[in-house]
């Protein structure tokens, strides 16, 4: 900006005055570009912060007293750059030690081509977003060893070239001071008085510094959980605790509601996951973008993408990845290892007649093979004691569930390609946080299932952890042929039974059996003598009789049975029974009631073929579903033959 400023206290009046400007100017077109050059400033729009995000998760706020407003006297610029307050915000979420999302919303009545880059910065390697319509303006860094920063304010480049070297040295020196934050105080204020800065260490470790007319800073240590939005407005400032469930699409829709600004454009989200395997530091910096009232075309890493094709915030699009790997140093020599290396050993010694001089090491790895003995171990184990093991040991190493449900898919996915002799490498993955499961019980298809152990693997690769539920290609969920809600305990059980499959015929079964996760967990399995269940069908017959409704459940040699697996005893026992078959029966107690049951059958005969038949289809309806039936339609005698009547009548 040009001319002496001399701060003073605004009256209400121009107050007033710059709202109807500032409206006037919000709804004027962008196509300024072409006659405006580096040095003048812009600054983009302003509202008021006197509503709150109505984020649709648990938030608290920092208080902050608001300071009034003070403007420069002298503004010698024209109406057109005028754009005044810039709504830029930054928010951050911090997940858990070595997860943190960033995102940052731009606010400008300006278009602008935005790069993402990676590049070496200040002695690390980072990913980089920024503009240079008008002027060099850089949004966010995120460095792969953790380091994010983000600023707001307006086109100085002068200024946001200092603020970045403020950065870059804080980043080099490896901690966040408060000197650190009085300069980025000074800075910002340069920034024709508007903007924000804000960084954060690896340590999650916190610093910001906000100006506009009053001032805002603070340093702090981020717990799980906790997210900061650092708007260019101290007022509009927030910080507090979300779930962490969705955390991309969290921190995107703080940084879209934050109520500064009046020119939102794009929002675009870093995911920075850090994880680890027995063999390599690894990590991933996602990348997704949203739209808000306007859009900005996006160029990452030499790609364009057009700013009209992306979802309006909280839809989002994945717009890429960043992975770094690096080696671990080990000094590990595993058990299993050495008894390979030292027999290799002797194997040259034998062949040479000398021990040799030096000897190849390599890395332990787990085969599709070592995979298909274990798949074996669970499923047996799942069925014997209706939960997952804690953990399991595959070709001598110690593996975790959720790691395990990695080498399930890995394996499943190799050997659909034919690829039997790839080696998996046994990472350490996060569980999932919160599982749920809603499947109906019925048959899979090989198509399904792949494309499942796909995405699987997909989304633990990009996420560091296993899913709650199978996730689809855009690693939102997957609504399956069988049900909304394929759960994690309920995948690792469906693909050991897959593998078990293929160990036991040589190739992979082109459907596969899938049960509610709940049914597998409360199984209860009894035995009835023929004599046990004809004594349970009079007792029920005579409480019908006598009470006019059928009882709770049936008591039949001291255990509790529900009525759907009653009505599932009654239709096997009669079956066997027309086969002269006395053995006892096996029941598990794990059936469903119906859903709509609907009786109105007329009084009349029905014969014995009729209630055989009836009965056998009673029987494969509750084998497949694991539910009993609402009605029978093939009686002869009325439309519906209902759930309760059939009871009954198999009793009688």
């Amino acid at each position: 900006m040009k001319g002496d400023y001399t701060i003073f206290k605004k009256t209400n009046i121009l107050i007033v005055s710059l709202f109807l400007i500032i409206m006037f100017m919000g709804s004027s077109a962008a196509a300024e570009d072409n006659i405006i050059n580096n040095s003048h400033v812009y600054i983009e729009s302003n509202n008021s912060c006197n509503t709150v995000s109505s984020l649709s998760a648990n938030t608290t706020t920092a208080p902050y007293d608001e300071t009034e407003y003070e403007f420069s006297e002298n503004i010698n610029a024209s109406t057109e750059e005028l754009d005044y307050l810039s709504g830029c915000c930054s928010v951050l979420l911090h997940v858990r030690d070595g997860y943190d999302v960033f995102a940052y919303r731009r606010d400008s009545t300006y278009a602008a081509n935005l790069y993402i880059t990676v590049t070496s910065w200040y002695g690390k390697t980072a990913v980089k977003e920024y503009k240079t319509t008008n002027s060099y303006f850089f949004h966010t860094i995120v460095t792969l060893d953790g380091w994010m920063v983000g600023i707001g304010g307006a086109d100085v480049p002068g200024v946001v070239q200092q603020l970045e070297k403020l950065a870059g040295n804080t980043a080099a020196s490896g901690k966040i001071t408060s000197s650190t934050i009085n300069s980025a105080l000074t800075l910002v204020s340069r920034l024709a008085g508007i903007g924000h800065f804000v960084i954060k260490a690896p340590n999650n470790v916190v610093g910001y510094a906000i100006v506009n007319g009053g001032r805002r800073s603070g340093i702090f240590t981020m717990g799980n959980g906790q997210y900061l939005a650092v708007p260019n407005s101290p007022s509009c400032y927030r910080n507090g605790y979300v779930s962490t469930s969705s955390p991309v699409a969290t921190t995107m829709s703080l940084a879209y509601n934050n109520p500064w600004g009046v020119n939102h454009r794009n929002v675009i989200a870093y995911e920075y996951v850090r994880t680890s395997d027995l063999f390599n530091y690894i990590t991933k910096i996602n990348v997704y973008a949203s739209k808000s009232l306007a859009s900005d075309n996006i160029i990452f890493r030499g790609k364009f993408i057009s700013g009209s094709s992306l979802p309006t915030t909280p839809s989002k699009r994945y717009i890429g990845q960043i992975v770094n790997t690096v080696t671990r140093p080990s000094t590990q020599f595993g058990y299993e290892n050495m008894i390979y290396t030292y027999c290799a050993i002797l194997d040259n010694y034998n062949t040479s007649g000398s021990l040799p001089g030096s000897v190849g090491v390599n890395q332990w790895r787990v085969t599709v093979g070592d995979a298909i003995g274990v798949a074996e171990y669970v499923k047996n184990y799942v069925e014997i004691n209706h939960k997952l093991p804690s953990s399991v040991t595959v070709n001598g190493l110690g593996i975790s569930m959720p790691a395990f449900l990695k080498i399930l898919t890995d394996s499943v996915v190799q050997i659909h390609a034919n690829q039997l002799n790839s080696l998996i490498n046994p990472k350490n993955y996060g569980t999932a946080p919160s599982p749920v499961d809603k499947m109906s019980s019925g048959d899979m298809s090989l198509q399904e299932y792949i494309f499942i152990a796909q995405n699987v693997k997909k989304f633990m690769e990009n996420k560091g952890r296993a899913p709650n539920i199978a996730p689809d290609t855009d690693l939102g969920p997957y609504v399956t042929s069988l049900g909304p809600k394929f759960s994690y305990q309920n995948m690792i059980y469906t693909y050991s039974k897959i593998l078990d499959t293929y160990n036991k015929t040589g190739r992979l079964p082109a459907t596969i059996d899938v049960k509610p996760w709940s049914i597998i967990t409360n199984y209860q399995r009894a035995t009835f003598t023929l004599q046990q269940t004809l004594i349970a069908a009079q007792w029920v017959k005579e409480y019908v009789e006598t009470n006019q409704k059928l009882p709770e459940q049936v008591t039949i040699n001291d255990k509790n049975i529900n009525l759907p697996s009653f009505l599932k005893l009654l239709t096997t026992v009669i079956q066997k029974i027309n086969n002269n078959d006395h053995t006892p029966t096996h029941l598990t107690n794990t059936y469903q009631n119906p859903t709509a049951p609907q009786d109105t059958i007329k009084t009349g005969q029905l014969t014995k073929a009729k209630y055989l038949e009836i009965a056998g289809q009673i029987q494969r309806y509750m084998d497949r579903n694991l539910q009993a039936p609402n009605y029978s339609t093939k009686t002869g005698l009325g439309t519906y033959w209902g759930y309760h009547n059939l009871i009954y009548t198999y009793s009688k």
